[in-house]
């Protein structure tokens, strides 16, 4: 059952209207009984550490990757290096001579071998001991019982400090790779793998396909740390050989591996990494794991892989060594720590930033940047409402004052702009799209020359704010600021306050029929609430009633519109008790039929078709319906706007969109909280924006519509440490996301939906 909450109707105004005597009491409903809650329970999280500097590994160009012991070795195109004990970075190792390396293996204790192009180099304790490879080009090396093998582009060979041995059998193979498991060498060419028994010294019936292998293009070959569990990697996939079993296969397609282009592969302990031409796959049972960017590797091309033993993976590639960790942890520790970096992204003292920036990604040290942003009020407002359901949860001191830092400069974009409307002896109540203060220097100095800023002096403080005000904005803070009043505000005094600003906004839209009327006297682009129902009886009946805007209110707009502004009526009544707004409410309601539009149909063009599905606007209707559905007082109504979030869903559910699944949470018992639980563990703790072009993937099928900006899109999400960043307005399906990882993401993506889902007690 829902817990409802008899909340005080007038708390902000003492109006009354003689006609709505008995208009019903203003109420908050919040859902806190829950089918199915998610349990917060310990999982692995990722952590990754990048030696992509010359400081700490001398030549990114790595080649090879291999263990000695539980002490790792890098060859890269100028030498050999080895990872120091404390993990910090790479000593080179004293060859011979610079040149590149192919391959490493050890080769018993204390020594390696290390390969090059025309000769081995024997690295132990003492000098370096080489044995030069005449007549053939090295490509691979492999050790038996103390015997170095080499392969190369005429075959297989024994080799010494005495010269080679050819293995005869194996002669006019070339080779890509080798590998030993048990007395068996396994040998990678282009068709297929071949099979020599070292101990009786006669050839083995191949591996090869069909049924052993994807396909006959072996590049890779490796043995499992249980030295008999063999895995090759091929053009299209990868095969597992365990003795006295059938062979696994796996080939690049839906539901499966990501891509093809194997070039490294390597087992341990029931996980698999495999090194493609683009990213790196991880398979255990029947996880899959497709990373790439960046965030994850050096480069695209992974050269080489290897597992240490206590399960640390190393990726090798042009552009340096990255080493993947496991870090146990729970969402509620995973929240405390985006929540340290909040004041990264503060601007003007409560500004939440949707982004910040570092000219270099890879320079923790160097400050971040902050630039404004159309949307600063909605982002802000967002964070709030997070801090708000945290403060109510946990009680804790911090939550309620970052709150209330961010929300005085929330009211100040009322302030603002409204003295310079007064200044022209017009009413106040347009919220600004955005403020910037004197003390920001260029931010604040570059808006002097733009027309869409106004200047004015507020409280001895010099700003501009930027008019032409969307509905976007006002929806953020008829989401934010009703949730503070609520959960946040601590006493008469600034419950008055809040409301009083309220009032102002929420009567200059109505005052202005429901058109948001900039400073100039018109309408700004996109805040307009009329009309929103002139094709609820269909677009046909819209045109023959010559109606304005009937496309727009048939194909979405009057769906989206209508939910945001019967929620800023239901809440404006909420929080200032002015029946007026409840009487506009029941006006739009009820005799324009604005809540038959709040059911999305198959017509609501921007839900339901792929090419016009617009992300920013169901990222808005969630924020609208959050409102809505708590503040709703007739059941009968409230029944019909549970059923269209419901129908919402079923456009959504694929998505796994835990800011959607958080705030529903608050109105569904069913929410799918398992879903949202999974999303924020998958959410990367680093928040830096890389490019990610999925292009080349074939576990998910490619849309066959374009989205609405023509780019490609899949028909299905990846896990969210596949994709790029996001703040749940973009397209989750686009194919290529991110920038160059100089803007750093903020953390609300996160603390929103998590904090809604404590508070209303689907995640326990």
């Amino acid at each position: 059952m829902a817990a409802l909450l008899l909340a005080c109707g007038g708390c902000g105004s003492d109006e009354r209207a003689a006609d709505t005597q008995d208009r019903p009491t203003s109420v908050i409903h919040e859902q806190t009984e829950h089918v199915a809650p998610a349990q917060d329970v310990p999982f692995q999280s990722l952590e990754v550490k990048a030696f992509r500097t010359n400081d700490v590994l001398s030549d990114l160009d790595v080649r090879a990757l291999a263990f000695a012991g539980d002490e790792l070795w890098v060859g890269t195109a100028s030498g050999a290096a080895k990872l120091r004990s404390d993990g910090t970075g790479f000593t080179d190792v004293a060859l011979d001579t610079p040149g590149a390396v192919v391959d490493l293996v050890a080769l018993d204790a204390g020594k390696v071998v290390v390969a090059k192009a025309d000769r081995i180099v024997i690295v132990g304790s003492g000098p370096p001991e080489v044995w030069p490879v005449a007549g053939q080009k090295v490509s691979a090396v492999a050790v038996h019982a103390g015997d170095v093998l080499l392969g190369s582009e005429l075959g297989v060979s024994r080799v010494s400090g005495s010269g080679t041995t050819p293995i005869a059998a194996l002669q006019g193979v070339s080779v890509r790779d080798l590998a030993v498991g048990g007395d068996t060498l396994y040998v990678a060419t282009g068709a297929g793998a071949l099979r020599f028994d070292l101990a009786k010294g006669v050839p083995l019936s191949p591996w090869n396909a069909p049924g052993q292998l994807p396909d006959d293009d072996v590049r890779a070959i490796a043995v499992g740390s249980d030295g008999a569990t063999m895995f090759a990697g091929t053009a299209t996939g990868y095969a597992r050989s365990e003795p006295n079993a059938a062979p696994v296969i796996e080939v690049a397609g839906l539901g499966a591996l990501a891509t093809g282009g194997v070039r490294a592969i390597a087992g341990r302990g029931g996980t698999l990494l495999l090194g493609h031409e683009i990213g790196l796959s991880e398979v255990t049972g029947a996880t899959r794991r497709h990373l790439h960017g960046e965030r994850w590797i050096g480069a695209e091309t992974v050269t080489s892989v290897a597992i240490a033993s206590d399960g640390t993976r190393f990726v090798g590639t042009p552009g340096g060594v990255s080493r993947h960790g496991a870090k146990s942890q729970t969402l509620a520790e995973k929240a405390d720590a985006l929540e340290a970096m909040t004041d990264q992204y503060l601007r003007m003292d409560g500004f939440m930033s949707n982004e910040v920036f570092r000219s270099d990604p890879w320079n923790p040290s160097e400050p971040v940047s902050r630039t404004d942003n159309d949307n600063d009020g909605l982002w802000t407002q967002m964070q709030i409402a997070a801090w708000c359901f945290a403060y109510a949860t946990t009680k804790d001191e911090k939550y309620y004052l970052r709150a209330r830092r961010s929300l005085d400069v929330m009211l100040l974009q009322i302030d603002v702009p409204g003295a310079s409307f007064e200044n022209l002896g017009k009413p106040s109540g347009f919220i600004t799209r955005s403020l910037v203060r004197s003390d920001e220097g260029a931010l604040f100095d570059q808006k002097q020359a733009k027309s869409n800023w106004h200047l004015q002096e507020y409280q001895g403080a010099t700003y501009y704010w930027k008019d032409d005000t969307s509905a976007d904005e006002y929806t953020g803070h008829f989401f934010g600021l009703p949730i503070y009043y609520d959960l946040c505000a601590r006493d008469p005094d600034e419950r008055a306050r809040i409301a009083e600003h309220v009032d102002r906004a929420m009567g200059y839209l109505v005052d202005n029929g429901y058109r948001l009327i900039d400073l100039d006297g018109e309408p700004t682009t996109h805040g307009d609430w009329t009309g929103l129902a002139n094709a609820v009886d269909g677009l046909g009946a819209c045109i023959a009633k010559g109606l304005p805007k009937c496309a727009a209110a048939y194909g979405g707009e009057g769906w989206l519109n209508s939910i945001q502004i019967l929620g800023f009526l239901l809440a404006s009544w909420h929080v200032t008790g002015n029946d007026r707004y409840y009487r506009e409410y029941l006006e739009l309601a009820v005799n324009q039929r604005y809540a038959e539009m709040v059911t999305p149909l198959a017509s609501t063009l921007t839900l339901t078709s792929p090419k016009l599905a617009n992300h920013s606007d169901h990222e808005l209707a969630t924020l609208a319906y959050f409102t809505l559905l708590r503040y709703e007082p007739d059941p009968e109504r409230r029944e019909t706007y549970l059923n269209a979030i419901r129908e919402f869903f079923t456009h959504e559910k694929r998505e796994r969109n835990a800011l959607e699944l958080g705030l529903m949470a608050g109105a569904l018992e069913d929410v799918d909280a398992d879903g949202a639980a999974k999303t924020l563990r998958e959410i990367p703790m680093d928040r830096r924006s890389f490019l990610l072009d999925n292009s080349h993937r074939k576990d998910a099928k490619l849309s066959p519509d374009p989205d609405r900006f023509d780019a490609p899109q899949f028909e299905s999400v990846f896990p969210y440490d596949e994709i790029g960043e996001l703040e749940w307005n973009g397209n989750l399906l686009a194919v290529v996301q991110g920038a160059d990882g100089r803007p750093i993401q903020g953390v609300w993506p996160f603390l929103l939906p998590y904090w809604s889902l404590r508070y209303f007690r689907a995640l326990e």
